[in-house]
């Protein structure tokens, strides 16, 4: 198997790749040999044989393919994590930034209240002098 080590995205894909067309063509040999794998009985042993290096082959191929599919979800589970943490840690800092922003709006609020009754004492104070 490959070492995980040396895997990036990249060079998981591209082997991939190779294992798939290396698999369509194991399995082209093993439907050119015609053999039915429940009667081989009687073949030549020549032929059983290169039948089997064909079917081990191919296991082979399989074996390094789920390899790689797992390598490329446990990946992808570690960039969800990875992502999932980020968010939280945004999501954190946007908690913060509005508990800052509603105290700052109750601030304003209580000044624009406080303008308003001032204005409204003033005005009144203005009106009894008239």
């Amino acid at each position: 198997m490959s070492d995980s080590l040396d895997f990036t995205p990249e060079t998981a894909r591209k082997r991939l790749k190779e294992l798939t067309q290396q698999k369509k063509r194991i399995e082209q040999s093993i439907q050119q040999t015609g053999i039915n794998p429940l009667y081989m009985e009687g073949l030549a042993k020549a032929t059983i044989e290169y039948f089997n290096t064909l079917r081990s082959q191919l296991s082979t191929v399989n074996d390094e393919i789920s390899w790689i599919v797992n390598w490329f979800n446990l990946y992808l589970l570690e960039q969800l994590e990875l992502s999932s943490r980020q968010l939280q840690t945004y999501n954190s800092e946007i908690l913060t930034h509005a508990k800052k922003l509603d105290k700052l709006t109750l601030i304003l609020i209580g000044v624009t209240i406080a303008l308003a009754i001032i204005t409204t004492i003033d005005l009144i104070v203005r009106l009894l002098r008239l």
